[in-house]
């Protein structure tokens, strides 16, 4: 119920790119397109193509991905000999850092917006670098304040040794109101209500006794109404 105010947060990777080959997937399980010899990958020469991709760029999805034309998905259109190129499209590139470099693999750690294709980005990285590059291995690390540091493991929560998150905890990156019982009931009820402040939508909502009652929206002259409610 709460994903649609998850999806735009930033997300976090670790990646591993190999060097010397592109594939029409952009990763290990593609036909092979291109071979080039690895050469002068040092440390400050990676950097300073890296420094290149921060920020806002364009970027054009892989032909084998998820994205639709005209109802059907890219990548079954290319698995039937129909290549469809999608256009360019703007994401932000908040950060990335190199790991390491160990022979012809180079490890990263990216902070991007939604829409960022990991894919793409080695492709562009390994052109600009002058040998091609694939992607060999990638882990999404956070979305937001969630961190997999954080996690609980799998064989744990197979045992019933897991923790319950508030939901309020997820949406720690709207702003919040606090209101009096009395709204707070008109409020779960789904009438508007009276609160004398402009947010932004949306905005979680709390009783005095911090309960969460959910998320609202302004409706205009100082009044709100919930678009979600959780008690």
């Amino acid at each position: 119920r709460i994903s649609e105010y998850l999806m735009g947060l930033r997300k976090r990777y670790s990646l591993r790119m190999a060097l010397g080959v592109r594939t029409d997937t952009f990763d290990r399980e593609g036909k092979i397109i291109e071979r080039r010899p690895v050469s002068e990958i040092t440390p400050d020469r990676v950097k300073d193509v890296l420094k290149e991709f921060e920020g806002e760029i364009e970027q054009i999805p892989p032909i084998y991905s998820a994205i639709k034309h005209k109802g059907t998905p890219l990548y079954k259109m290319a698995r039937m000999g129909r290549e469809v190129r999608p256009g360019a499209r703007r994401v932000v590139i908040y950060q990335i850092n190199l790991i390491s470099i160990e022979g012809e693999s180079i490890t990263l750690e990216v902070s991007c917006s939604k829409g960022t294709y990991i894919r793409s980005l080695v492709d562009d990285i390994g052109i600009r670098l002058g040998s091609g590059a694939v992607l060999d291995y990638l882990r999404r690390d956070a979305v937001g304040s969630f961190h997999h540091e954080r996690a609980d493991r799998l064989h744990d929560v197979e045992e019933g040794k897991f923790r319950l998150i508030p939901i309020h905890k997820a949406l720690e990156h709207l702003q919040s109101i606090t209101v009096d019982d009395k709204t707070a009931l008109k409020l779960s009820h789904g009438q508007t209500a009276m609160v004398g402040v402009d947010l932004p939508e949306p905005f979680m909502v709390f009783s005095e006794d911090r309960r969460f009652i959910g998320i609202g929206k302004p409706v205009g002259e100082g009044r709100i109404r919930m678009e979600k409610v959780f008690l």
